[in-house]
Parts: structure tokens; C-alpha cells; sequence
């Protein structure tokens, strides 16, 4: 009887460490599983950041891309427009050369053809050739102040100025070729273009002076 009854206690405490051990496992198992899971989620968010990290580094990367483009963009029209003006300042220089160059000729060949207006058979055909001259330089003349007048601006009271100076001695000019043989009305042409030719040379070269001012200022 007293051996069966060790027998049975033997048997209860190997019951009861068997009970413990397995309690032991299952909360270890828990453990390791909740682990996991924080782990899993731990990474998902450090995905979810370097995600955002990088989608914001993108975007920045993108963001000044864009600005470096658009300056390059604006850079270039601006080297363009420099360009395109400077070129436009050559021509203008040109063309007020030329029309320097018309005027000149204009006073020479009045000149010349008041001087060979007399009535001898022996200058005829030279007042003729001269007075020919001075209608050709004439029509060059006004062609010159036409060319100017596509560079001035009408609402500009300076470049205003300056086109009713040129229209005003194209006048001057019609009236010489229709009297260069009176001595009076002679002297009285040839002395009103020549100042007013010379006042339009000043302006001419301020004007073109300023315009070259405004193209470094911009």
C-alpha cells in the first residue's frame, strides 16, 4: 500500500512539471510572435519613411531641375535678345550713315547745279546732268529718313522730335530742286538745310548713342 502510494506521487509531480513546462513554451512562443510582429511593423514604417525620404528628395531633385531649366531658358532668350538688338544697332549706325551720306550729296549736287544754271548753251548739258543728280538724291534721301523712321517709336517725344526734324528737311529739300536758279532763294535753301541738316546729325547720334546706353543697361 505505502509503495503505490509513492508510485501515485511520483506520477502527480511529473503531472504537474509537465503542466509548467508547457506553460513555459506557449509563452515563449508569444513572445517570439509578438516580436515579429513589432519587427514587421517597425520595418514597414522605416519603409514607409525611406519612401518618403526619397519621393520628397525626388521631387526636390525634380523642383530644381526645373529651375535650373528655366533660368538656362531665360538666360538664352536674353543672350538672344542682346544679340538680336545688337545686330539691330548695326544696321541703325549703318543707316544713319547712309543717310548722312544722301544729305551730303544732296547739298553737293544743288550746289552744282545753281552753279551751272545759267543760260549759256555751253552749261546746259551740265546743269542738266547736275540737276538729274539732285533729283536721284533725293529720292535716296527720303528712302534714308524712310529706313529711319521704322526704328523710332511714335509715342516717344524724343524719337517724335526727330522724325519732324527729318519730314521738315525732306520739305526743304523739295523746295531747293524747284528753285536753285534765284540767287536769293538759292542761299536761302542751301543755308536753312545745311543747319538744319547739321542739328539732325547731333540728334541722329544722341539717339543712336542712347539706344546703344539702353541695350548694356538691359
Amino acid at each position: 500500500m505505502s509503495q503505490l502510494e509513492n508510485t501515485q506521487s511520483v506520477v502527480l509531480q511529473q503531472q504537474k512539471d509537465q503542466k509548467l513546462y508547457l506553460d513555459v513554451q506557449h509563452s515563449t512562443d508569444w513572445v517570439v510572435f509578438t516580436s515579429i510582429i513589432v519587427s514587421a511593423i517597425i520595418s514597414f514604417i522605416g519603409f514607409l519613411v525611406t519612401i518618403n525620404v526619397v519621393r520628397k528628395s525626388t521631387q526636390a531633385q525634380i523642383d530644381s531641375n526645373k529651375s535650373l531649366i528655366q533660368a538656362q531658358s531665360d538666360l538664352k532668350i536674353r543672350e538672344l535678345n542682346i544679340n538680336r538688338k545688337s545686330e539691330e544697332l548695326i544696321e541703325l549706325r549703318k543707316l544713319i550713315q547712309q543717310y548722312i551720306s544722301c544729305g551730303v550729296r544732296v547739298r553737293y549736287y544743288y550746289s552744282q547745279s545753281y552753279a551751272y544754271s545759267d543760260d549759256s548753251i555751253f552749261l546746259k548739258s551740265d546743269h542738266a546732268k547736275f540737276k538729274n543728280e539732285l533729283r536721284n538724291a533725293k529720292i535716296d534721301f527720303e528712302l534714308a529718313s524712310n529706313n529711319i523712321f521704322t526704328y523710332l517709336v511714335v509715342f516717344l517725344e524724343f524719337h517724335q522730335d526727330i522724325q519732324l526734324k527729318m519730314m521738315e528737311l525732306i520739305s526743304v529739300v523739295a523746295r531747293m530742286i524747284e528753285n536753285e536758279k534765284s540767287e536769293v532763294e538759292y542761299n536761302k535753301n542751301i543755308t536753312k538745310f545745311l543747319n538744319e541738316f547739321i542739328t539732325l546729325q547731333n540728334v541722329l547720334k544722341a539717339f543712336l548713342q542712347n539706344e546703344v546706353l539702353n541695350n548694356k543697361g538691359e
